[in-house]
This record gives structure tokens, C-alpha cells and sequence, in this order.
């Protein structure tokens, strides 16, 4: 969510005061719940149901936004409801600074062009993330719209596994069934660990984050990660209840 980034560099950089502007509600907004608790501990305000409409500029300067009071309406393509203006309720808000911090999506002319079937915005794979195009794949925001880093990841692992059965099996190989490994060591569940509530990860206090760009996760040292390690080793024991 880029403007939960952009209000946190602000605060950062020595703004007084940061707010976000936001059209729908807290819980349709696309980012992290911490993230956007983070964000408040530093000092970022949110306004959530308004809508930006007219910048005021005086001497050449930005001087004030307008905005609409919003309402959620139907629901639209993104699942959400739809941010309807309230009539009658434009107000204005002072301001100094304006970031523009709208979503972001791919350009997808190239892949129109060949005849790929899409949505407006992404993609659209089979299981195997596969596209109707036999020679293309596609994984990441390109199909699921914004997610994690390590969703992409998962889809460009699985897609390459599914490029390389095809290219096997146009060959008459036999498909790769790829790796599977199981090491047998003893493994013994502490119970005192299981029942400990899980350990947080030290962070710098809102205060120190605002000052500086540094690390806000410190880490565990070596025996707390020791201690939260035990709790399970091994992903293919499953636990007796």
C-alpha cells in the first residue's frame, strides 16, 4: 500500500504532521494490518470515507484539497463496495504538501496483443499457471493483483515445475516428479515451549522510527530463536491432540 510507505518516509523526513486520505473504509484498505498500525504508532493520522476533488493553489502553491464525504455503495469488480460521494458534504482541508499515492498495475498491451485472455488488470492462468497461449506462464501481481514477495515466488517455482513436465512430455519423457526428501531424525516436542504465547520480534519504539530510516525489527537473539525453534522442527511430524 503506497501510501502507507509515503506517510511513514514523510514523518521521517520531519513532516509535523502526515494524514492519509482514504475513500472506503479501514478493513477494505489493501495493506497490512500492522502496516497500517505502524503507521499510526509514528504519528500518521488516517481519514477514512473521503475522496479528494478539487487542490487549491495560492502564490503558486498548494494551499488546501477539497473533498467529498463518501458512502459505501454496491459492490464493485474488486470485491469491495463501491465509495459513493455523499451530496452536499464537500469540506476543506489545509494543507502544505500533497503525495499522490494511487495503486499501481501492469501494462499488459504486449500480452493483448498476443491473444492471452485477461481480466481489465491481470492475467488469466490455469492451476498450473499456465495461460491459453501453449508457450507463456504467467505468476505474481500480473495475476493475482498486488500480494506478498513471496507469493510471487511460490508461483514462479510452481510455474517453472509445470514449463518443465510440458517440455518433458512434448520430448515423450517421462515428467519430472521433482524432489522429495525426508530426513529421519529424532524429534521431541518441549512442551513447556508449546505452551509459552509465541515470543515478538524486539522493534524500535515509535519514537526512535520516526527519527531515522534504520532496521524496525531487531530480531531475537540466539535463545529466544531458540526457544520459538523448538516449538516445531520438523513440518511432516504432525502433533497428537
Amino acid at each position: 500500500f503506497r501510501s502507507i510507505d509515503a506517510a511513514r518516509a514523510a514523518i521521517r523526513l520531519g513532516a509535523e504532521s502526515v494524514k492519509i486520505l482514504y475513500r472506503r473504509e479501514r478493513k477494505d484498505m489493501p495493506a497490512l494490518e500492522a502496516e497500517i498500525k505502524a503507521a499510526e504508532e509514528e504519528g500518521v493520522e488516517i481519514d477514512y470515507l473521503v475522496a479528494p476533488t478539487k487542490i487549491r493553489v495560492t502564490d503558486g502553491k498548494v494551499s488546501a484539497l477539497k473533498l467529498d464525504r463518501m458512502q459505501l455503495g454496491a459492490f464493485d469488480a474488486s470485491g469491495r463496495r463501491k465509495p459513493v460521494q455523499i451530496k452536499d458534504s464537500e469540506f476543506e482541508l489545509a494543507v502544505d504538501t500533497l503525495i499522490p499515492a494511487m495503486g499501481q498495475q501492469a501494462e499488459l498491451d504486449l500480452i493483448a496483443a498476443r491473444g492471452i485472455s485477461m481480466t481489465k488488470n491481470t492475467i488469466t492462468v490455469n492451476k498450473d499457471f499456465s495461460t491459453d497461449h501453449p508457450k507463456v506462464w504467467a505468476g505474481g501481481d500480473v495475476v493475482t493483483g498486488p500480494a506478498m514477495v513471496i507469493d510471487a515466488i511460490a508461483a514462479g517455482q510452481k510455474a517453472a515445475a509445470a514449463m518443465d513436465r510440458a517440455l518433458r512430455t512434448a520430448k515423450g519423457e517421462k515428467p519430472w516428479a521433482g524432489v522429495v526428501e525426508k530426513i529421519d531424525i529424532p524429534f521431541e516436542v518441549d512442551e513447556d515451549t508449546v505452551e509459552q504465547p509465541q515470543a515478538k520480534i524486539p522493534e524500535l519504539t515509535p519514537e526512535e522510527r520516526r527519527r531515522n530510516f534504520n532496521e524496525v525489527e531487531l530480531g531475537f537473539d540466539l535463545e529466544t530463536a531458540m526457544m520459538e525453534a523448538r516449538r516445531c522442527i520438523r513440518c511432516d511430524v504432525k502433533l497428537e491432540q
